[in-house]
């Protein structure tokens, strides 16, 4: 008998203790806000300076996503 009665209690307790768990509110989740970014000036292209190649850039620090911006052009002709 008790045993029967520890049972009972226990799952009793473990039944509120996942009422009260599953219940829960949830806690805010918090928004973070991404600046947009500005338009830059669209730049003419020109068919003086630049010789035939391959130019590559890199930017020098790493973006909040942990890649780092490449460029690479080709100019022929």
């Amino acid at each position: 008998m008790k045993r029967t009665t520890r049972l009972a209690f226990l799952a009793i307790i473990l039944l509120i203790a996942l009422v009260a768990v599953g219940c829960a509110k949830e806690e805010p989740k918090t928004v973070a806000t991404v600046a947009s970014p500005e338009p830059k000036a669209t730049i003419e292209p020109t068919t003086s300076g630049l010789e035939d190649g391959i130019y590559f850039a890199i930017d020098k620090e790493f973006a909040s996503s942990g890649w780092k911006e490449a460029v690479t052009l080709t100019v022929s002709g």
